[in-house]
């Protein structure tokens, strides 16, 4: 995406401030980013600013996995339209905000939901599955994924799941029969990347969450 200056006056915008959207049941569900590093950058009048999107098979390690100037790096992308869009203003009128944005799409088919390659055990304590990562202890965190009744308050796409190891890893055994909860016990980051990615693309107060036909909670913590 091209995002050129035709006007007589600087744009002000931030280059990092990119959202990365998809479109799904008639309305745009984010995908990325989280966080964003707070620098302004200007694009004069006549020059412009490129975004370059790159699909990978990577799961995110940390909020700065999507810090992206200009070549952006996303995992987990399927087929689908997807939206990046930016924002900012001229100098004259800080106050009115101007967005650009492009409308692409994926053909295909995406990767299927199964666990990442650093699963090194999965067992069974009655309706529990314990499914663990080699991780050293000091750096070791456990994410519980509870299958329960009832309607979720927000649907995970695929891509949303795709994009981290703690979802992968406890999503892809629901369909376990009586199973009602899995434990993943796994590197710190990936554990707490969870909720902040979560927080960042769903409301602030889902709380019971949907992929496929399941509704779940999920709690960090033993």
């Amino acid at each position: 995406m091209t995002v050129e200056n035709t006007a007589d006056e600087r744009f002000v915008t931030n280059h990092y401030r990119w959202t990365l959207q998809k479109w799904d049941g008639g309305r745009w569900r984010r995908i990325a980013p989280l966080a964003v590093p707070g620098p302004l950058h200007r694009i004069p009048p006549g020059e412009s600013h490129e975004y370059r999107l790159s699909p990978t098979d990577g799961v995110a390690r940390g909020q700065d996995a999507y810090f992206a100037e200009s070549d952006i790096t996303i995992g987990g992308l399927g087929p689908g339209v997807y939206g990046l869009s930016m924002r900012g203003y001229f100098e004259s009128v800080p106050d009115t905000e101007r967005v650009a944005a492009a409308v692409f799409g994926f053909a295909g088919s995406g990767n299927p939901i199964r666990p990442t390659n650093g699963v090194t055990s999965v067992t069974r304590d009655g309706s529990s599955l314990i499914v663990r990562s080699e991780t050293v202890q000091s750096e070791r965190e456990t994410l519980t994924a509870s299958f329960v009744e009832g309607a979720a308050d927000v649907p995970l796409l695929p891509e949303h799941v795709r994009q981290l190891a703690g979802l992968l890893n406890t999503l892809s055994y629901a369909p376990t029969e009586g199973v009602d909860t899995v434990r993943y016990v796994g590197r710190t980051d990936d554990v707490q990347l969870v909720e902040t990615y979560l927080s960042a693309v769903t409301p602030s107060d889902a709380t019971r969450y949907g992929f496929r036909d399941y509704t779940f909670e999920l709690s960090v913590g033993e």
